[in-house]
C-alpha cells in the first residue's frame, strides 16, 4: 500500500513542477517581464557591435529599446570574461531572450539537482525529491524571475564536484562559470589554489588558466580596449552603492556608512575561519564544498537573494543523506520551509535591500544545525 501511494505521490509532484513550467514558459511566450536579464541582454548587443557594455550611458540606451523605464540602467557588474556566456543574446530580441533564458536556466537547475543527488548518495527511487528541491528552493524561483545567471554558477559548481579527480582539465575550465561573480564564492578561489599546490593538481590549474584566458580574448576581439573599460567603470561608479542584503552592509549601517571597508569585515572573518578550519579537516571536494558555499555566501562582501541559488549543493547534500525518521531533521525540514516561506513573504510584500541580510546566515546555521556529515569540526 505505502509503495504504491509514494508512487502516485511522485507522479502528481512531477505533473505539478510540469505545470508550474508550463506556465511560466506561456506567461514568458506572451509577454516577456524586463527584468534583471536586461542587463546581459543589453550588455551582449553592445558587445558584438564593438561598443561598450560597462558605460551607463550606452546600457541606458540599449535597455530603454526593451522596455527599460527607470531613470538609471542596470549596469554590466560581470568581469570580461563573463561576456562571451552572453553574448549569443546579441543575435536575439528581448522577447526571444528571455524565453530561451529560462528555458536554459530550468534545464541546468533540473540536471544540476539530478547529479548532485546523485553525487551524494541519494536513493536513485527518491530522485525525483532532487527536483522538488531545485523547484521549491525560493532563491531558485528568484533567479528565474529575474533571468540572473546564477544558475551557470552553480553549473560550474557541479562540474567541478563531478570532475575534479576524473577529468582534472574540463575541472578546472567548469571554474570559468564560478568566476562569473568571482566576490560571491571567494573560499572556493582560496581553497582551489590550497588544494591545487597542496596535492600538486597542475591539470586543474592549467585548466583554470585557458579557460579565463580564453573567455577573456573573446571578450577582447569583440572589443579591443574591454579590460580598459570594465576598470573605468568601476573609477567611475560605486559596485557598493546600493544595499545589498548583507552582514557587511548592516555593519556599515550601524556604525558608519561611509566606511567603505566595513563592507569587508565579514569576508575578512570568513577568511580567519577558513585558515583555522583548514589545520583541523582532510581536504575532500565532495564532502568540504557545500559548508565552503554557505559560509561564503554568509560572509560575502556583495550579493543578492537570488545568489543564493548556488547553495543548491548543500540543499540536497543534507536531503540525500537525512534520516527522516530522526527528530532533528524533521526540525531542521520545518524551519528550512518557514525560512522559504519568510523569504516568498519578504518578497511579496516588496521587502528591499538590507531586509533580506538574515537570509543567508540562516541557510548557514540550517546546514550546521542539520549536521555536516563528514566534518570533522565546524565553525
Amino acid at each position: 500500500m505505502l509503495p504504491r501511494f509514494a508512487k502516485s505521490l511522485r507522479w502528481i509532484v512531477v505533473g505539478l513542477l510540469v505545470g508550474v513550467a508550463a506556465w511560466q514558459l506561456r506567461a514568458a511566450m506572451l509577454a516577456a517581464p524586463v527584468v534583471d536579464l536586461v542587463e546581459y541582454w543589453s550588455a551582449a548587443h553592445l558587445l558584438v557591435r564593438g561598443e561598450n557594455p560597462y558605460s551607463p550611458v550606452q546600457m541606458l540606451a540599449m535597455e530603454k529599446t526593451a522596455g527599460w523605464t527607470q531613470a538609471d540602467p542596470l549596469l554590466m557588474w560581470n568581469p570580461p570574461w563573463a561576456l562571451p556566456f552572453v553574448a549569443p543574446m546579441g543575435g536575439l530580441s528581448y522577447h526571444t531572450t528571455y524565453l530561451l533564458w529560462l528555458v536554459l536556466n530550468l534545464g541546468i537547475m533540473f540536471v544540476c539537482a539530478n547529479k548532485l543527488w546523485e553525487h551524494y548518495g541519494g536513493a536513485r527511487e527518491k530522485r525525483y525529491l532532487a527536483w522538488v528541491l531545485a523547484l521549491t528552493f525560493v532563491p531558485t524561483l528568484v533567479v528565474l524571475g529575474l533571468g540572473q545567471i546564477g544558475p551557470l554558477i552553480l553549473a560550474g559548481v557541479t562540474i567541478f564536484l563531478l570532475l575534479c579527480d576524473k577529468r582534472p582539465w574540463l575541472a578546472g575550465a567548469a571554474t570559468v562559470l564560478v568566476g562569473l561573480k568571482p566576490h560571491l564564492l571567494y573560499l572556493f578561489w582560496i581553497a582551489l589554489l590550497f588544494w591545487v599546490i597542496q596535492e600538486r593538481r597542475w591539470r586543474v590549474l592549467g585548466g583554470v588558466v585557458v579557460a579565463f584566458a580564453v573567455a577573456t580574448l573573446v571578450a577582447v576581439l569583440f572589443r579591443h580596449s574591454i579590460l580598459a573599460d570594465y576598470v573605468a567603470q568601476f573609477h567611475a561608479a560605486r559596485v557598493l552603492k546600493n544595499p545589498s542584503p548583507n552582514l557587511g552592509t548592516l555593519l556599515r549601517a550601524w556604525i558608519s556608512p561611509d566606511s567603505g571597508w566595513l563592507q569587508f569585515v565579514p569576508t575578512a572573518l570568513g577568511i580567519a575561519w577558513f585558515a583555522w578550519y583548514l589545520r583541523r579537516v582532510r581536504w575532500e571536494w565532495s564532502d568540504r564544498m557545500p559548508l565552503l558555499l554557505t559560509v561564503s555566501v554568509a560572509t560575502t562582501s556583495y550579493g543578492w537573494v537570488f545568489d543564493h541559488v548556488i547553495l543548491l549543493p548543500a540543499v540536497v547534500q543534507v536531503a540525500s543523506r537525512a534520516g527522516w525518521n530522526d527528530a532533528r531533521a524533521r526540525v531542521v525540514t520545518f524551519v528550512y520551509a518557514i525560512v522559504n516561506v519568510a523569504v516568498a513573504l519578504s518578497i511579496a510584500l516588496r521587502a528591499t535591500g538590507t531586509a533580506y541580510a538574515w537570509v543567508a546566515p540562516a541557510w548557514l546555521a540550517i546546514y550546521l544545525a542539520a549536521g555536516d556529515p563528514e566534518s570533522e569540526c565546524r565553525p
